[in-house]
């Protein structure tokens, strides 16, 4: 599925124009990268607003050291995490709830961002466009009379290019939100279920 949606978004932004397919990946990957770290993001920002401690923020290849308030390059082996993770501890009673909470936020982050950006796409496509005039000095005129005219100012975004990469992006991220839902081992849906299982067997 998260192949599938990258797939989509190469195509969604090759369709700007014809920029090679080296640049085309890599627009992909950057946009990749964004996606991921909104994703973390989220996370984090759902520890802090819990009470919990948050230790380090990684988005491959690079991490951030909270306690330590140090940025570098991810050193070691990271299985069964895709993309990056949020590391974190939490010393309340009644943790389950709150893990479950941190885990969904990573998704709700990305599916919130895709809903945004859709909006704001829509507002800014229905923005009419409006005619400014202007007036040349006379100076401008091998006869001495003034140059004048008007031209059309499109408030919207020219060209394919926003267009392609606003889809490719917003494909990208309800990809992320959703495929990280799937209880596949180190997703966050996994860890969800993990949780609610655990808080079922407790309540019985």
């Amino acid at each position: 599925m998260s192949f599938a949606a990258y797939v989509a978004a190469t195509i969604a932004i090759s369709h700007a124009g014809n920029f090679g397919a080296e640049l085309t990946w890599a627009v992909a990957a950057m946009l990749m990268f964004i996606v991921t770290l909104i994703h973390e993001l989220g996370h984090a920002v759902a520890v802090s607003k819990l009470g919990g401690s948050l230790h380090k923020i990684v988005v491959f290849p690079f991490q951030f050291d909270v306690r330590r308030r140090r940025f570098g390059m991810v050193t070691g082996r990271h299985s069964g995490d895709i993309g990056g993770f949020v590391a974190y501890s939490l010393d309340r009673i009644e943790t389950s709830k709150r893990h479950i909470i941190i885990a969904g936020a990573g998704p709700a982050a990305n599916i919130a961002t895709a809903a945004l950006v859709m909006l704001c796409w829509a507002l800014v496509t229905q923005v009419p466009a409006r005619t400014v005039d202007f007036t040349f000095p006379p100076s401008g005129s091998l006869d001495g009379n003034e140059l004048s005219g008007s031209s059309i100012v499109p408030l919207q975004p020219e060209g394919h290019i926003a267009e392609s990469w606003t889809t490719a992006f917003v494909i990208l991220s309800i990809s992320a939100g959703l495929c990280n839902l799937l209880p596949f081992a180190g997703s966050d849906g996994s860890q969800i279920a993990r949780r609610l299982r655990g808080s079922n067997r407790a309540a019985k």
